[in-house]
């Protein structure tokens, strides 16, 4: 905003009159907003949903008051066609209101009740800190002064970062270049400015020390996910902007990111609402408070609408994925089963197995070998192996030993075939417990003997020779990528070493050109110095005079004939008094600027009786760029009449 608001109290007068509108459009009706609100969408990427009608519109109609639009629809249709519009219209609704140390009483609330909360938790753990709507960063860069203030005066500590955030991309950016006008560091202490800013050119610059602690990023807590396990979140003023339903799902949002006892920091003119019973309250004025350890959190808070739409898809895909599993299964047997895949991971158990399946001791995996008797593990690889053929395979009257003793039980292993997924195996294990025996015929039935176990024996090891070989493949095609990732980076740093060298050949000419400036403006100096020294020893009085007969500059000797003081500068020439006969004195002077023709010396007296000549002449004086517009001054001169 050009004029932007000052102070929180004038904050809740905006929030106020919000209120009392009590619906009123303001002259923008709803299909206009809707319009207005879906091509701010488009072009800038936020989303006014959330936001107050009342606000939105009082937006709206000082935009349209400004570009002289009567109708809500055309202006509507303009913003839609007008990528620029938009992005002013953006700005006009977000409300860029922070200056540093923002609001004494609430910084001092800060500092006695956040603070130190702060400093001693950061003894024990690194701490994470999140400033919600930070606009172009001045709240955060308070914040993370006050911090380092206090961290500074402990003997140790873990350290801390903060992330600040905003919807508004380009107040984002200011944010993140930590590059302030000196007036806007007017309300910081000395110290504070000297210890975290350095003066570079007209504008004061953020330290590395304290810059490198802190991540912009742009965000609408509104929308995305929010950050997670924080210690604080200051979000001032945000709220009053939102509508109340967003303003709660909001607080939960804030309330699921925060560690246990974690502080929260709202505006003035903001509340909990229905949020209330998740926090304690350590300042009621200033609106600090402290996330009880005990309060219901939900977790799937945390994936706001647009994770939402992700997640949600995802579960789609995975309910569908295993609906159409057991689909398959059913078509074959549901018997007690295990469900791998070519690695012999186990994915699916169904029904009672608990007689065979064990936990390897060490580490877990998910290899179903390990999980089996010993007795199974070559028959589930001869089985895996021979479904690729037969597709169905069935071992008759298999005896396993367990820790429930001996379990007999026909072992079948059948081929799964899923849409754009690869092939599964079902292992079945049938005549154990209570389950159905199977009701389809066996392609094949056999039992093990010698012969069998040396073919499973000759299969693995196969199998093994063919995993051996694509692995190299895998390294040798890896080799090649990393090859070409080794030249494109030689090949990057080229571009980057002649990068450097653009670089200080356009350093050498800037600073060429800095010496070429001071050498100008020491000349400049000298020139003026030479004028002053002029004017202020020449007898004749000089009277410097705009095209509005504002009084420019004098020299001393003007004085004598004019009750002219320094402060005078600026004044108009017909709020002083004169020494001198003249009738008319200042139409003279007006009609004197208007006239571009070379005037003559006159006589006139002095009020003492004394003779003098006077000139009043004017010129012509050109203003600098952009404008380069020719106005014209005067020049009032007297002297002495020589006897």
């Amino acid at each position: 905003m050009t004029g932007q608001i000052a102070d929180d109290e004038e904050l809740a007068l905006l929030s106020w009159i919000d209120a009392d509108q009590g619906g009123v459009q303001l002259g923008v009706d709803e299909p206009a907003l809707a319009r207005v609100r879906m091509a701010l969408h488009a072009h800038s990427g936020i989303d006014f949903e959330g936001y107050k009608e009342t606000t939105l519109c009082r937006r709206i109609a000082r935009r349209m008051r400004e570009l002289n639009f009567s109708d809500a629809h055309a202006y509507a249709e303009h913003v839609q066609d007008d990528e620029l519009e938009a992005e002013v219209l953006s700005h006009y609704i977000l409300v860029g209101v922070t200056r540093f140390l923002r609001d004494d009483g609430a910084i001092a609330a800060v500092c006695s009740a956040a603070i130190p909360r702060l400093a001693r938790r950061a003894r024990t753990k690194q701490l994470r800190l999140w400033v919600a709507g930070c606009s172009t960063g001045e709240e955060a860069y308070s914040l993370a002064m006050l911090l380092q203030e206090a961290l500074d005066k402990l003997p140790d500590h873990m350290g801390w970062k903060l992330f600040a955030t905003d919807v508004d991309g380009t107040a984002i950016d200011r944010a993140s270049c930590g590059e302030f006008d000196p007036e806007l560091l007017a309300q910081l202490p000395d110290g504070l400015r000297d210890r975290y800013f350095s003066r570079r050119g007209d504008s004061y610059v953020v330290n590395k020390r304290l810059r490198e602690k802190l991540v912009f990023s742009r965000h609408d807590v509104t929308q995305d996910p929010p950050f997670a396990h924080l210690d604080m979140v200051s979000c001032r003023n945000l709220l009053i902007y939102l509508k109340p339903e967003v303003q709660t799902r909001v607080l939960r949002v804030l309330s699921a990111s925060l560690n246990d006892d974690g502080l929260l920091w709202l505006g003035a003119s903001e509340s909990l609402g229905e949020c209330a019973e998740q926090f304690d309250t350590h300042d009621a004025r200033w609106r600090v408070y402290g996330a009880r350890p005990n309060r219901k959190r939900d977790s799937l808070i945390l994936t706001t609408s647009r994770a939402a739409q992700t997640t949600e898809a995802a579960r789609r895909m995975k309910k569908d994925d295993l609906s159409l599993l057991l689909e398959a299964l059913q078509k074959v047997y549901v018997p007690p089963c295990l469900v791998i895949d070519s690695h012999y991971r186990l994915l699916y158990r169904f029904g009672d197995l608990d007689s065979l399946l064990r936990l390897p001791t060490g580490a877990v995996t998910l290899d179903v070998r390990d999980m089996l008797p010993d007795e199974l593990s070559s028959l589930i690889t001869a089985s895996l192996g021979k479904t690729r053929h037969a597709g169905n395979v069935v071992y008759r009257d298999l005896t396993a030993t367990t820790e429930h003793g001996a379990r007999r039980f026909d072992l079948r292993a059948c081929t799964l075939t899923l849409p754009d997924q690869a092939s599964l195996i079902a292992l079945f294990f049938e005549g154990l417990g209570d389950a159905a025996q199977a009701s389809e015929p066996c392609t094949e039935e056999i039992k093990p003997t010698s012969r069998d176990r040396l073919d499973l024996l000759e299969g693995e090891l196969r199998q093994t020779r063919e995993s051996l070989q694509a692995s190299i493949e895998e390294l040798e095609s890896s080799n090649e990528e990393l090859h070409a990732t080794n030249e494109e980076l030689i090949a990057a740093n080229e571009e980057l070493q002649s990068t450097n060298e653009e670089l200080q050949s356009v350093n050498e000419q800037l600073h060429n050109e800095s010496s070429e400036t001071a050498e100008k403006a020491s000349e400049q100096g000298l020139i003026n110095g030479d004028m002053e020294r002029l004017l202020a020893n020449l007898d004749v009085a000089l009277v410097l005079l705009d095209e509005k007969l504002l009084i420019r500059r004098f020299n001393p000797t003007a004085t004598l004939h004019f009750d002219l003081m320094p402060q005078d500068i600026g004044r108009p020439l017909s709020n002083l008094t004169h020494r001198l006969r003249y009738d008319n004195f200042i139409e003279a002077c007006q009609r004197a600027l208007n006239d571009p023709n070379r005037p003559s010396w006159q006589h006139v007296q002095s009020k003492d009786g004394r003779e003098l000549l006077m000139q009043l002449r004017s010129y012509e004086v050109s203003q600098p760029a952009p404008s380069a517009a020719i106005s014209r001054n005067l020049v009032i001169a007297v002297m002495t009449q020589q006897s």
